[in-house]
């Protein structure tokens, strides 16, 4: 279980040229197999960062019926808008498809959610607050 901690961040600019603090935000990728971790990651996120924003990408979609739990914002592949996705799926492991997708998450989340994100694995449990990412 290795530590995934990768943070990308974009600062904001008021038209006066002053910065703004980035919105946090955290993400990782799944297949829906492992739910139950991305469950775990989550609440121990907004345990610890309660003004934060976790988004979860599940590469096989979420089975008809199924809820990812209240503090995750569950995203569809489709979102990502990669035309050579099913291929992806073919060609990759679950494994390797969940790091091949990361920059593509890290890009959709920037662009339309949020000023700074962290990626964490979906097997890490965060343990206090992410001060040092800040």
């Amino acid at each position: 279980m290795a530590l995934s901690g990768n943070i990308v961040s974009r600062l904001s600019s008021h038209p006066d040229g002053a910065l703004t603090r980035p919105r946090m935000a955290a993400c990782t990728i799944i297949s829906r197999n492992y739910l139950s971790h991305a469950r775990i990651l989550a609440q121990s996120f907004a345990q610890h960062e309660p003004d934060g924003r976790f988004y979860v990408l599940v590469v096989d979609r979420l089975p008809n019926g199924v809820s990812a739990g209240g503090n995750m914002h569950v995203l569809d592949p489709d979102e990502l808008a990669l035309p050579y996705f099913y291929e992806m799926c073919f060609k990759y492991d679950v494994t390797e498809l969940c790091t091949a997708l990361k920059p593509c998450l890290l890009a959709l989340l920037l662009n339309r959610y949020a000023d700074e994100v962290a990626y964490f694995d979906p097997d890490i449990l965060i343990m206090r607050p992410l001060v040092e990412l800040k």
